[in-house]
């Protein structure tokens, strides 16, 4: 598999610890020579994140589907909804303390994966012939809709996004 990399990416895959991990990837991605725009806009010290609020929050909570499945702690949208509407403030505090301190919760981490057959397919010993599908933690799915719709108003607002 190493052989249809780059020498340098090679490398990566047959480093010993997480340090030559880092080290290596970064030489590989330096030497990738990325032209990156000019972003001269963005003042990082000034930037000012748009506020979470329990609106904004009660709109995130309650457009993910009821239908999806929960990982393994079984807690789904369902559960969460007719919890938040109970207690909308707990987890208005919650979700309003982890982005402020930049936390992500290791538990919320966690996957389950699972490996289905596609159908209608004439050989199964072809990696393609499967589809996995990952079971990921509902609080965690709520977590990361905010960031990504604040992710979504950073790059309109400073122009990261090129429609061409």
């Amino acid at each position: 598999m190493t052989a249809l990399l780059p020498a340098s990416s090679a490398n990566i895959a047959a480093s010993a610890n997480f340090a030559n991990n880092c080290t290596n990837y970064m030489n590989f991605t330096n030497s990738l020579n990325f032209h990156s725009a000019s972003h001269s806009n963005i003042d990082e010290n000034q930037w000012n994140w748009p506020e979470l609020t329990i609106e904004k929050l009660e709109k995130v909570i309650f457009s993910s589907s009821i239908k999806k499945a929960a990982d393994s702690d079984r807690i789904g949208f369902l559960i969460i909804q007719k919890t938040y509407s109970i207690i909308p403030e707990l987890f208005f505090q919650l979700y309003y303390k982890l982005i402020k301190l930049d936390f992500h919760s290791t538990c919320w981490k966690k996957s389950i994966n699972v490996v289905i057959k596609k159908i209608n397919k004439d050989d199964y010993s072809d990696s393609k012939s499967y589809r996995i599908i990952s079971l990921l933690n509902c609080l965690d799915k709520i977590s990361e809709k905010i960031i990504a719709k604040r992710l979504l108003f950073f790059a309109k607002t400073t122009n990261l996004l090129y429609f061409d």
